[in-house]
């Protein structure tokens, strides 16, 4: 009808970084809401508009620039997110689950992926800004590969585009 929900609108003082993310992890109508923060902080609300008790803020060392990812694989389940030059992923509560070892920029239209190794190791694949593939090794260990060039605001997906299940690179 046009009119607001009880406890919206909900005032983001110092304004937002990047854009929300909505996710339901059950499907079960149970919301979460990030909002990452001018203020190097990630807030979390419920659909009610209230903080989540369970999260306290995640503070990031530089302004976040991604909006999270909720990504999973078989039954592990990661949030991820940048700043300027740092990649964050967590569990659930909002704690480290993966620690990269090494910083880049990260671009800014590059989503994050998983690619499976083996049966047992992940590796997250996003690019940085200068275009480069970034590979994060579920131990926090990292790759570069350097296929082209790009501005850093180039876009990238990764997918089996011709079901030979090898994943392909599209910028």
């Amino acid at each position: 009808n046009g009119n607001y929900l009880d406890n919206y609108p909900i005032e983001i003082k110092g304004g937002i970084s990047s854009e929300i993310s909505v996710y339901d992890y059950e499907n079960d109508g149970n919301y979460r809401i990030f909002v990452p923060c001018n203020n190097k902080k990630l807030y979390l609300y419920t659909k009610n508009g209230t903080p989540l008790d369970s999260w306290n803020p995640v503070v990031t060392k530089d302004q976040i620039i991604t909006p999270v990812q909720y990504l999973k694989f078989k039954d592990n389940e990661y949030l991820v997110f940048a700043d300027n030059l740092k990649t964050y992923i967590l569990n659930r509560r909002g704690e480290p689950k993966i620690v990269p070892t090494k910083n880049f920029p990260k671009a800014p239209n590059s989503k994050y992926y998983i690619e499976s190794i083996d049966e047992y190791n992940i590796r997250f694949v996003t690019t940085n800004a200068a275009g480069e593939i970034e590979y994060i090794n579920s131990d926090g260990s990292s790759d570069t590969k350097n296929i082209k060039s790009y501005s850093r605001n180039h876009n990238f997906v990764m997918d089996d585009i011709n079901g030979d299940g090898q994943n392909e690179f599209i910028f």
